[in-house]
């Protein structure tokens, strides 16, 4: 049901709110460089409470007498003489919430993905003169009884609709305080009693919201995303040659006919029609080389835990991988938006914007979109990842969940069988060896054959908040490098389960692999930066068999 036909359950009410007063919004609400001015500034909210079928029941604040879900709406009248000088709009409210601004709804830019900054909202639903935001949330109400014997009813979390098999997962705990994360904050997140904030935005207030993101790349190119924070033009600069990308908030850059083996300073620059420009960069990526030695580090399972996962990827970029392998859970939800920019992408964005990133879906991404939105893929028909880069072949699967059916195995045999490479990692995130508090994966074991008939250097797995080594009879390698934020593994092996474990560690941490046409050789650093783990490889037979 539209929410103007739910607000229309109380038809013959008077506007609401107050009017700002004078010729405009007031000059207190302007930011202190005059980019953007807050439209709502003394404006009072009305809000409706209702659960289930029942009518709302209007009031100045949030009022619930019974458990449940409910859902919240709120009113708020505003005057804007001339909404001429405005570029964009910007909403901040509640987790999921949906608005409508003078009757006209404003749709999420993705379905299913939650939100708490509703960005790009076009200025040309203003009305010079008054105008009507309304908006609603849903909430779940449980009930509390303190000491003296008085209820207090609570909303526990904050539930929308998602899709998939748990269609109203609580997202409350990843914006406002799970526990590895306790100060997530910037997330635009706004009490429930609160009026929600619209922003008009004035041309100076263009930026760039996400990124620069490299993705996939290869000998001769590169891979680059990009958000800003209200539809623009932006224009990549590289190698004497630029790359333009239309009006819209998300951008996606493919930089071709380079140079092996070479670095590349580039620059990014966002732009409104005659008006002002914003820069980043420049940057410095380099392309791989066709054959000669290279370093690249494999990690997984930051799971939002910014400040930890700031210090591994400060550790990442001092070693100048060629490119990264994330093994997933790079967030704890992958459907909440704010959760990329504010607990992955922003605290290592340096190493994003020099270092090619490859990434495996996690269960905590849960089937987001976002995932490969924000990092550009080798193919965009080829949902499983593959790509030889110079001595190594790269490969996974396309799966966030345990790999337990025989179509995996039979992937993985068409994509590595005409592989040259003398090294091969598969990645995956759910390990097929383990010992850590989810036990053995026995279903992975079904890739293990295929992979030995490959020669199959390593099996690079997350999920599991520890470093583990495995070594099955016969091959691969089973490497478990699941924290690289996420942390509080187990220390202690347990044999009946995995009997091939040769070196368990709970400590946060990364791999890394220098392959040279020799050998491989791999370091497993944790967040102090002491080896905790060191494994060599011969390179394999290129006719598949063992080494």
């Amino acid at each position: 049901m539209a929410l103007n036909r739910l607000l229309g359950l109380v038809a013959g009410m008077a506007s609401v709110g107050a009017v700002l007063a004078g010729d405009g919004p007031a000059a207190a609400a302007e930011s202190a460089d005059c980019v953007a001015v807050d439209l709502l500034a003394n404006a009072e909210a009305r809000f409706a409470v209702a659960a289930g079928e029942a009518e709302p029941t209007w009031g100045e604040r949030v009022a619930f007498t019974a458990t449940g879900p409910h859902r919240v709406f709120v009113r708020v009248s505003f005057r804007v003489p001339d909404p001429s000088p405005f570029v964009a709009l910007e909403i901040d409210g509640f987790p999921g919430g949906c608005y409508e601004l003078n009757a006209a709804e404003i749709p999420a830019e993705r379905e299913a993905i939650v939100y708490t900054t509703v960005r790009g909202v076009s200025p040309a639903l203003l009305r010079p003169g008054p105008n009507v935001l309304t908006g609603s949330w849903r909430l779940d109400v449980s009930a509390l009884t303190n000491a003296a014997g008085v209820v207090r009813f609570v909303p526990t979390f904050v539930s929308v609709p998602m899709g998939g098999s748990q269609p109203n997962r609580s997202v409350r705990s990843a914006i406002t305080g799970y526990p590895y994360n306790p100060a997530v904050g910037g997330l635009g997140y706004r009490g429930i009693g609160e009026s929600p904030a619209l922003r008009g935005l004035l041309p100076g207030a263009l930026a760039f919201q996400t990124g620069p993101v490299l993705g996939c790349a290869s000998h001769d190119a590169f891979t680059v995303f990009c958000r800003v924070n209200m539809p623009a033009e932006v224009a990549l600069e590289v190698g004497g040659r630029t790359y333009r990308s239309g009006p819209g908030r998300e951008h996606r850059f493919r930089a071709e006919r380079l140079a092996p083996d070479t670095p590349y300073a580039y620059r990014l620059t966002a732009a409104l029609p005659g008006g002002p420009r914003v820069r980043a960069g420049p940057y410095t990526v380099r392309t791989f080389p066709e054959r000669g030695p290279l370093t690249f580090v494999a990690m997984g399972d930051s799971r939002s835990v910014a400040r930890h996962w700031q210090r591994i990827a400060a550790l990442v970029l001092a070693h100048q991988p060629r490119f990264v392998v994330f093994t997933g859970d790079m967030v704890f939800d992958g459907r909440v938006d704010p959760l990329w920019d504010a607990t992955f992408l922003a605290p290592a964005s340096e190493l994003m914007a020099t270092t090619p990133f490859y990434v495996v879906a996690g269960n905590h991404e849960r089937g987001s979109p976002l995932t490969t939105q924000f990092f550009i893929q080798p193919s965009a028909e080829e949902p499983h990842l593959n790509q030889e880069i110079g001595l190594v072949h790269l490969a996974a699967p396309h799966s966030n969940r345990r790999l337990s059916t025989e179509t995996h195995a039979q992937v993985l045999d068409a994509i590595l069988a005409p592989s040259r490479a003398p090294y091969i990692f598969v990645a995956t995130h759910w390990p097929a060896r383990n010992s850590g508090k989810y036990g053995n994966v026995g279903s992975s074991n079904r890739l293990l054959p295929t992979l030995r008939k490959h020669g199959v250097t390593a099996m690079l797995s997350g999920h599991e908040h520890q470093y583990e080594r495995s070594e099955p009879p016969g091959g691969p390698t089973v490497i478990v490098t699941g924290a690289a934020g996420a942390g509080g593994g187990r220390d202690d092996r347990r044999e009946a389960e995995n009997p091939d474990s040769r070196v368990l560690v709970g400590k946060r941490h990364f791999c890394v692999f220098t392959v040279t046409p020799d050998r491989c050789v791999m370091k497993a650093i944790d967040q102090d930066g002491m080896v905790i783990d060191t494994r060599e490889w011969a390179p394999r037979r290129i006719d598949g068999t063992a080494r």
